[in-house]
């Protein structure tokens, strides 16, 4: 799919370079300078504001990928139907959205990064994170609130845990660890200025991104489909066409995602 629409799918991609200049921006302001508005960035005081540049930059680069992944579902169902999309046809749909997005994802952030911080909740926060992995497609086809598409993201994963997390999770994990892995390397090769090293390592995001919306929109189209049809014909059954009026702004009957 990304290789028969990469200008659709990098053009969706390309919302996210605005997230990768104030990233770089947070980073050099948090950690390239010796002060931050007067107060001096070393020692305990240091290690306060660099934990706080670190959590500002987590959640700003998770919720541009919502909106990354929200765009990117609908751009999906859009094809789907036979109908020609475009980044900017996506994001109307995805933007109406945006506040109910936003509220959700930062939810999510402050529990996991909360229950982080103690190592013995760690692998609470990795369950939750596989459990909240559909948040963007849930809010974004099924109209639910903040809350509710926290339920409903938690329901879909539900038996199917594993699978998620292996490929939506690992799979976004791998594209965020990919930017700063090449910004390392690059320190090591090159004497260029750590804040143009950052919006280098923004640019793979750029790319990687539209990889990992689309994975995790498949895993969540075919998530529908299974409980679908284990409700309607039993567990045993092959997922094939995802249900009648399933999505907000849908049409009634969809093959190609889910298969």
């Amino acid at each position: 799919m990304y290789a028969s629409q990469p200008r659709l799918f990098l053009g969706i991609a390309l919302a996210f370079l605005p997230v990768v200049i104030l990233d770089a921006l947070v980073q050099q302001l948090f950690f390239g300078t010796s002060d931050v508005a007067g107060v001096e960035n070393q020692g305990e005081t240091g290690g306060v504001l660099a934990t706080f540049g670190f959590i500002l930059t987590v959640a700003l680069t998770v919720t541009a990928l919502a909106i990354v992944q929200a765009a990117t579902t609908r751009a999906l169902v859009s094809i789907d139907a036979g109908k020609a999309s475009t980044a900017r046809a996506a994001y109307r749909h995805a933007l109406n959205r945006l506040p109910t997005l936003v509220s959700a994802v930062t939810l999510a952030v402050i529990v996991v990064l909360l229950l982080s911080v103690t190592v013995a909740f760690l692998p609470l926060a990795l369950w939750l994170v596989g459990r909240s992995a559909f948040l963007a497609q849930v809010i974004e086809l099924e109209d639910r609130s903040a809350f509710g598409a926290l339920r409903r993201s938690s329901e879909l994963v539900q038996g199917r845990w594993l699978r998620v997390v292996s490929l939506a999770v690992v799979g976004a994990g791998f594209a965020l660890l990919l930017g700063p892995t090449v910004g390392a390397l690059m320190i090591f090769a090159t004497d260029a200025p750590f804040a143009f090293l950052n919006i280098v390592a923004g640019l793979v995001y750029v790319f990687a991104m539209p990889l990992v919306a689309l994975t995790t929109s498949y895993v969540y189209f075919d998530a529908i489909v299974r409980e679908h049809l284990e409700g309607e014909r039993g567990p045993d059954v092959l997922p094939s066409e995802l249900p009648a009026g399933w999505a907000r702004g849908s049409p009634g009957r969809t093959h190609g995602p889910a298969a």
